[in-house]
């Protein structure tokens, strides 16, 4: 009976701070009032379960739609101007402020509406906003992004969203996974970032959890990412390639999807060609970025191909017959796995495996013509550099232990 007479109390108290954000959205300090009530009616315990959906659907959309605008302000006005002015007047809070509470207020609210923001249909506008107008804007925004505090409630609220497949779509398309992989790199580049470690910090914690979740057990997504939306972030790479390998060990038989559904060897191998260029130029190679990205792409190959059955692997060794990469990872596997050899070896007659070994040899060959000690081709000079990074003694850098 109690909790009857509570209920409509806290569903009109949340009507009315409703109705502030809708009214009054250009009035700050009764925003904060507004915000604070709501953040301690959801406090309440049983709160969330005792008010209609819709009415926290409402809430939502309109702490969305008034954190829109307050952005555009301070783009509008600058950062500096907008605290000067919130120090004149003492009841009027600044930007950051505001933005803050209505993005702890958001972290609140969007756990309560997981099914609404399931149904495209309903929630495809409010999305859009909260990733393109809100989140995307917070994190590029030349006056918002030094506050980290801020940036990083604004990273929190990605993985509070259901991650199906079309959001995590929306995510990407809404631009707020490039805007994640920017506050990374400036992060990085901050001395905050150049005297801590990954493990140690929040701030990035939080952005790898964020863009792990846009990307789980999402094929497709994965596969666009490091085909060519994000081939040359060395960040996102990484996460998308590690959960690829996460995806293969939760599902047996991904690997082979990706071959036969996605072509993800050619991918794989135009994004080991991008990193090398990148490596090689780099005036450290050793702690380049990209240097990981190759190691993680020769173990993601590696995997690929002792999942293929022998015949496919063929296939894949003579399309990509030219490849120096493909050709020394696939010997590689094939020499530290001993079904493989002998499962080549069965038929080799017939199944092409002699000519394919042939072509491997001729395409080595071609590197060391020349001069002794030299080598002539300058395509096997940088991927004999390449491999000398990865520091594998499964995958040397000289030709002849392929040979």
């Amino acid at each position: 009976a109690a909790g009857a007479t509570i209920a409509p109390a806290l569903q009109a108290s949340l009507e009315a701070a409703v109705a502030v954000f809708g009214n009054h959205p250009g009035n700050r300090a009764l925003l904060l009032k507004a915000c604070q009530l709501l953040s301690v009616l959801l406090a309440e315990p049983g709160a969330q379960q005792q008010l209609p959906v819709a009415v926290l659907w409402q809430a939502a959309q309109a702490v969305v739609a008034v954190s829109i605008q307050l952005i555009a302000d301070v783009a509008a006005s600058g950062a500096d101007a907008a605290m000067t002015a919130a120090k004149a007047g003492s009841s009027v809070p600044n930007p950051p402020k505001l933005l803050n509470w209505f993005l702890s207020l958001l972290s609140l609210l969007l756990p309560c509406l997981g099914p609404q923001l399931r149904n495209q249909a309903q929630a495809e506008a409010f999305v859009h906003d909260l990733l393109a107008n809100l989140v995307s804007k917070v994190l590029s925004s030349a006056e918002l992004a030094p506050q980290e505090a801020l940036v990083l409630k604004c990273v929190q609220l990605l993985p509070l969203l259901p991650m199906d497949p079309w959001l995590q779509n929306a995510c990407l398309s809404s631009g707020a996974v490039h805007a994640l992989a920017l506050a990374y790199q400036r992060w990085k580049r901050s001395p905050a970032g150049s005297a801590a470690t990954t493990s140690e910090a929040a701030f990035p914690k939080g952005i790898h959890v964020a863009v792990r979740g846009v990307f789980a057990d999402n094929l497709e997504l994965c596969v666009k990412a490091v085909e060519d939306t994000f081939v040359s972030d060395e960040f996102v790479c990484l996460e998308v390639l590690d959960q690829l390998r996460t995806m293969e060990r939760r599902r047996r038989g991904t690997f082979r999807d990706l071959d036969k559904d996605h072509g993800i060897v050619g991918k794989a191998l135009n994004l080991w060609g991008w990193h090398q260029r990148a490596v090689l130029e780099a005036q450290d190679p050793q702690t380049s970025p990209s240097r990981e990205v190759l190691v993680k792409v020769a173990e993601l190959l590696n995997a690929v191909i002792l999942k293929l059955p022998p015949l496919v692997l063929l296939q894949r060794m003579k399309e990509f017959e030219s490849s120096e990469v493909l050709q020394r990872l696939a010997l590689s596997s094939i020499h530290g796995s001993a079904q493989l050899r002998l499962q080549l070896a069965v038929n080799y007659v017939d199944n092409g495996v002699v000519p394919a070994v042939i072509g491997c040899m001729q395409l080595l060959l071609q590197g060391v013509e020349g001069a002794a000690g030299a080598l002539a081709n300058p395509q096997s000079a940088g991927v004999e550099a390449a491999f000398g990074l990865l520091q594998d003694e499964a995958l040397p850098a000289d030709c002849w232990p392929y040979l």
